[in-house]
Protein backbone atom coordinates (compact mmCIF):
# COMPACT_ATOMS: atom_id res chain seq x y z
CA UNK A 1 0.00 0.00 0.00
CA UNK A 2 2.95 2.38 0.35
CA UNK A 3 1.97 3.76 3.62
CA UNK A 4 -1.57 4.28 2.99
CA UNK A 5 -4.67 2.57 2.52
CA UNK A 6 -6.43 3.66 -0.69
CA UNK A 7 -10.11 2.72 -2.49
CA UNK A 8 -10.51 0.67 -5.63
CA UNK A 9 -12.88 2.79 -7.49
CA UNK A 10 -10.37 5.86 -6.81
CA UNK A 11 -7.50 4.49 -7.81
CA UNK A 12 -7.00 3.97 -11.18
CA UNK A 13 -7.87 7.48 -12.30
CA UNK A 14 -4.91 9.63 -14.13
CA UNK A 15 -6.41 13.28 -12.65
CA UNK A 16 -6.19 12.20 -8.71
CA UNK A 17 -4.19 10.78 -5.79
CA UNK A 18 -5.69 9.76 -2.92
CA UNK A 19 -5.52 7.81 0.38
CA UNK A 20 -5.54 7.56 4.06
CA UNK A 21 -2.06 7.64 5.62
CA UNK A 22 -1.21 4.34 8.06
CA UNK A 23 -0.10 5.15 11.67
CA UNK A 24 3.91 3.94 10.71
CA UNK A 25 5.17 6.52 8.83
CA UNK A 26 8.87 7.05 7.51
CA UNK A 27 10.42 7.71 10.70
CA UNK A 28 7.75 5.58 13.62
CA UNK A 29 4.20 6.60 14.16
CA UNK A 30 3.07 9.18 11.71
CA UNK A 31 1.09 12.15 13.38
CA UNK A 32 -0.54 14.68 11.06
CA UNK A 33 -2.18 16.61 13.74
CA UNK A 34 -1.12 19.75 15.53
CA UNK A 35 -3.85 19.60 17.80
CA UNK A 36 -2.39 16.04 19.66
CA UNK A 37 1.34 16.96 19.77
CA UNK A 38 3.38 19.74 21.05
CA UNK A 39 6.34 18.93 18.64
CA UNK A 40 5.23 21.32 15.70
CA UNK A 41 8.14 20.79 13.90
CA UNK A 42 7.53 17.07 13.89
CA UNK A 43 3.76 17.51 12.52
CA UNK A 44 4.92 19.99 9.88
CA UNK A 45 7.58 16.87 8.60
CA UNK A 46 5.07 14.26 9.00
CA UNK A 47 2.72 16.09 6.60
CA UNK A 48 5.10 16.94 4.02
CA UNK A 49 6.21 13.15 3.91
CA UNK A 50 2.56 12.70 3.56
CA UNK A 51 2.13 15.30 0.63
CA UNK A 52 5.39 14.15 -1.19
CA UNK A 53 3.64 10.47 -1.29
CA UNK A 54 0.83 11.88 -3.08
CA UNK A 55 2.50 13.69 -5.55
CA UNK A 56 2.41 17.79 -4.24
CA UNK A 57 3.93 19.82 -2.15
CA UNK A 58 3.15 21.25 1.44
CA UNK A 59 2.05 24.30 0.12
CA UNK A 60 -0.82 22.99 -2.40
CA UNK A 61 -2.33 21.25 0.80
CA UNK A 62 -5.75 22.71 1.96
CA UNK A 63 -7.10 21.70 5.17
CA UNK A 64 -9.94 22.57 7.19
CA UNK A 65 -10.25 23.72 10.87
CA UNK A 66 -12.70 20.66 11.52
CA UNK A 67 -15.32 22.31 13.71
CA UNK A 68 -17.16 18.84 14.02
CA UNK A 69 -19.41 20.62 12.10
CA UNK A 70 -21.27 20.67 8.66
CA UNK A 71 -19.89 23.57 6.54
CA UNK A 72 -18.05 22.66 2.85
CA UNK A 73 -16.06 25.11 1.75
CA UNK A 74 -15.23 26.13 -1.54
CA UNK A 75 -11.58 26.22 -2.42
CA UNK A 76 -8.69 27.20 -5.60
CA UNK A 77 -5.73 28.59 -6.01
CA UNK A 78 -5.68 31.25 -3.42
CA UNK A 79 -6.54 29.10 -0.52
CA UNK A 80 -3.14 26.66 -1.24
CA UNK A 81 -0.83 26.10 1.95
CA UNK A 82 -3.93 27.20 4.05
CA UNK A 83 -4.01 25.26 7.38
CA UNK A 84 -0.56 22.60 5.73
CA UNK A 85 2.12 23.82 8.13
CA UNK A 86 0.23 25.96 11.01
CA UNK A 87 -3.28 25.17 12.21
CA UNK A 88 -3.82 28.74 12.68
CA UNK A 89 -3.98 28.95 8.61
CA UNK A 90 -6.59 26.63 8.84
CA UNK A 91 -9.62 27.55 6.40
CA UNK A 92 -12.02 28.59 9.33
CA UNK A 93 -15.64 26.59 10.54
CA UNK A 94 -15.44 24.35 8.21
CA UNK A 95 -15.02 20.09 7.46
CA UNK A 96 -15.07 19.25 3.84
CA UNK A 97 -13.38 20.87 0.88
CA UNK A 98 -14.82 20.71 -3.14
CA UNK A 99 -12.14 21.90 -5.81
CA UNK A 100 -11.71 21.63 -9.22
CA UNK A 101 -8.20 23.38 -9.50
CA UNK A 102 -5.33 21.04 -10.51
CA UNK A 103 -2.50 21.09 -8.48
CA UNK A 104 -4.51 21.39 -5.20
CA UNK A 105 -4.54 18.61 -2.45
CA UNK A 106 -7.26 18.60 0.13
CA UNK A 107 -6.69 17.33 3.62
CA UNK A 108 -8.19 16.29 7.20
CA UNK A 109 -7.22 14.62 9.88
CA UNK A 110 -8.90 11.47 11.63
CA UNK A 111 -8.99 9.14 14.18
CA UNK A 112 -12.20 7.17 14.50
CA UNK A 113 -14.20 9.90 12.02
CA UNK A 114 -14.91 8.75 8.79
CA UNK A 115 -13.38 10.57 5.25
CA UNK A 116 -15.38 10.50 2.52
CA UNK A 117 -13.87 10.95 -1.10
CA UNK A 118 -15.24 12.91 -3.72
CA UNK A 119 -14.71 12.46 -7.36
CA UNK A 120 -16.65 13.83 -10.26
CA UNK A 121 -15.04 12.58 -13.65
CA UNK A 122 -16.63 14.19 -15.86
CA UNK A 123 -16.25 17.93 -14.50
CA UNK A 124 -12.65 17.25 -13.28
CA UNK A 125 -14.12 18.05 -9.16
CA UNK A 126 -12.85 16.23 -5.94
CA UNK A 127 -14.53 16.54 -2.53
CA UNK A 128 -13.24 15.16 0.72
CA UNK A 129 -15.52 15.73 3.83
CA UNK A 130 -14.43 14.96 7.80
CA UNK A 131 -17.46 12.95 8.84
CA UNK A 132 -17.99 12.48 12.51
CA UNK A 133 -21.22 12.10 14.35
CA UNK A 134 -22.11 15.66 14.76
CA UNK A 135 -21.13 16.33 10.94
CA UNK A 136 -23.39 12.82 9.72
CA UNK A 137 -26.05 14.30 11.76
CA UNK A 138 -25.96 17.99 9.54
CA UNK A 139 -25.82 16.08 6.60
CA UNK A 140 -22.40 17.12 5.37
CA UNK A 141 -21.65 14.08 2.25
CA UNK A 142 -24.77 15.48 1.26
CA UNK A 143 -23.97 18.67 1.74
CA UNK A 144 -20.31 18.20 0.36
CA UNK A 145 -21.71 16.65 -2.80
CA UNK A 146 -24.66 19.21 -3.37
CA UNK A 147 -21.69 22.18 -3.35
CA UNK A 148 -20.02 20.52 -6.23
CA UNK A 149 -23.17 19.95 -7.83
CA UNK A 150 -23.65 23.82 -7.82
CA UNK A 151 -20.57 24.73 -7.88
CA UNK A 152 -19.06 22.69 -10.79
CA UNK A 153 -22.20 20.86 -12.31
CA UNK A 154 -21.29 17.54 -10.92
CA UNK A 155 -24.15 15.06 -11.18
CA UNK A 156 -25.29 12.65 -8.04
CA UNK A 157 -24.81 10.01 -10.83
CA UNK A 158 -21.43 10.54 -11.86
CA UNK A 159 -19.65 11.32 -8.49
CA UNK A 160 -17.51 8.50 -7.07
CA UNK A 161 -17.65 8.11 -3.70
CA UNK A 162 -15.05 6.42 -1.05
CA UNK A 163 -15.86 5.80 2.46
CA UNK A 164 -12.20 5.56 4.20
CA UNK A 165 -11.63 3.58 7.49
CA UNK A 166 -13.52 4.62 10.74
CA UNK A 167 -14.82 3.49 14.13
CA UNK A 168 -17.13 0.04 13.86
CA UNK A 169 -20.10 0.32 15.95
CA UNK A 170 -19.27 -1.94 18.04
CA UNK A 171 -16.84 0.68 19.85
CA UNK A 172 -18.91 3.29 19.07
CA UNK A 173 -21.69 3.28 21.81
CA UNK A 174 -23.35 6.81 21.89
CA UNK A 175 -26.02 8.29 24.62
CA UNK A 176 -29.38 10.00 23.81
CA UNK A 177 -27.62 13.13 22.72
CA UNK A 178 -26.40 11.49 19.86
CA UNK A 179 -29.41 9.23 19.02
CA UNK A 180 -31.88 11.94 19.05
CA UNK A 181 -29.80 14.23 16.67
CA UNK A 182 -29.80 11.32 14.07
CA UNK A 183 -33.70 11.02 14.68
CA UNK A 184 -34.14 14.62 14.35
CA UNK A 185 -32.25 14.22 11.11
CA UNK A 186 -34.08 11.64 9.73
CA UNK A 187 -31.16 9.57 9.41
CA UNK A 188 -31.39 7.31 12.38
CA UNK A 189 -33.50 4.58 11.07
CA UNK A 190 -31.05 0.94 10.36
CA UNK A 191 -28.06 2.71 11.94
CA UNK A 192 -28.47 2.23 15.80
CA UNK A 193 -28.18 -0.80 17.87
CA UNK A 194 -29.08 -0.96 21.25
CA UNK A 195 -26.75 -1.33 24.05
CA UNK A 196 -27.08 -1.27 27.65
CA UNK A 197 -30.21 1.10 28.65
CA UNK A 198 -29.89 4.69 27.33
CA UNK A 199 -27.23 3.93 25.12
CA UNK A 200 -26.71 2.64 21.46
CA UNK A 201 -24.18 1.58 19.21
CA UNK A 202 -23.82 3.94 16.05
CA UNK A 203 -22.78 2.71 12.59
CA UNK A 204 -21.42 5.83 11.24
CA UNK A 205 -20.72 4.00 7.69
CA UNK A 206 -24.08 2.94 7.27
CA UNK A 207 -25.55 6.59 8.31
CA UNK A 208 -23.40 8.05 5.33
CA UNK A 209 -24.30 5.13 2.88
CA UNK A 210 -28.25 5.97 3.81
CA UNK A 211 -27.65 9.39 3.45
CA UNK A 212 -26.22 9.84 -0.11
CA UNK A 213 -28.07 6.62 -1.21
CA UNK A 214 -31.45 8.88 -0.15
CA UNK A 215 -29.57 11.85 -2.67
CA UNK A 216 -29.81 9.18 -5.30
CA UNK A 217 -26.14 7.62 -5.19
CA UNK A 218 -26.13 4.83 -7.27
CA UNK A 219 -25.17 1.71 -5.20
CA UNK A 220 -22.26 0.95 -7.94
CA UNK A 221 -20.61 4.41 -7.36
CA UNK A 222 -19.63 3.80 -3.87
CA UNK A 223 -16.52 2.26 -2.37
CA UNK A 224 -16.87 1.31 1.14
CA UNK A 225 -13.83 0.54 3.21
CA UNK A 226 -13.84 -2.76 5.08
CA UNK A 227 -10.72 -1.60 7.67
CA UNK A 228 -12.26 -0.34 10.94
CA UNK A 229 -9.67 2.05 13.22
CA UNK A 230 -10.77 -0.08 16.13
CA UNK A 231 -10.80 -3.70 14.23
CA UNK A 232 -7.29 -2.37 12.88
CA UNK A 233 -4.88 -0.99 15.58
CA UNK A 234 -2.12 -2.37 13.74
CA UNK A 235 -2.84 -0.26 10.57
CA UNK A 236 -4.92 2.93 11.86
CA UNK A 237 -5.08 5.28 15.44
CA UNK A 238 -8.38 4.74 17.29
CA UNK A 239 -9.48 7.73 19.94
CA UNK A 240 -12.09 5.76 21.35
CA UNK A 241 -9.28 2.87 21.99
CA UNK A 242 -6.31 5.80 23.09
CA UNK A 243 -8.08 8.88 23.71
CA UNK A 244 -5.36 11.93 22.53
CA UNK A 245 -4.04 9.62 20.12
CA UNK A 246 -1.94 10.99 16.73
CA UNK A 247 -4.28 11.24 13.57
CA UNK A 248 -3.88 9.71 10.63
CA UNK A 249 -4.65 11.87 7.29
CA UNK A 250 -6.53 11.89 4.28
CA UNK A 251 -5.77 13.39 1.44
CA UNK A 252 -7.42 13.45 -1.93
CA UNK A 253 -5.83 15.92 -5.13
CA UNK A 254 -6.61 17.30 -8.34
CA UNK A 255 -3.39 16.83 -10.95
Amino acid sequence: MGGYAYAENLAHWEHIRHGVTLREGPHGLFNLSFSVSPDRDSVRTDREHACAMFGFDAHELVVPEQVHGANVAVVGAAQRGAGALSPETALRGCDALVTNTPRTLLGITIADCLPVFFFDPIHRAIGLAHSGWRGTAGRIAPRTLETMAQCFGTRVRDCLIAIGPGIGPESYEVDAKVYNAFLAADTGRGVFSPARPGHWQLDLTAAVVHQLRALGVPPASFDVCQWRTNRNPELFFSHRLQPGCPRMGAFLGLL
